[in-house]
């Protein structure tokens, strides 16, 4: 999967935009979370997107796994 056939969600997005932080996607045993880099740092081999004037960095791992969108859920 290349960086082109990566879309991020408008919800995540935004999220990161009203953040003003760079968030990592990373591999959990139940499957991808979106953290501050402050939490989990990004890797040398995380692909990064620009989001505004912020990077959303995504694992290989969840990369090759996607089927092209990176969303979000909301828990409340």
């Amino acid at each position: 999967m290349s960086l082109e056939d990566i879309e991020v969600d408008e919800a995540v997005a935004t999220y990161i935009k009203e953040q003003r932080k760079d968030f990592r996607v990373t591999t959990t045993c139940s499957g991808a979370l979106i953290l501050p880099i402050s939490i989990s740092p990004p890797k040398e081999t995380d692909i990064s997107i620009r989001v505004g004037n912020n990077t959303l960095y995504v694992s290989i791992y969840q990369a090759r796994g996607s089927d092209g969108s990176i969303g979000v859920c909301f828990i409340t």
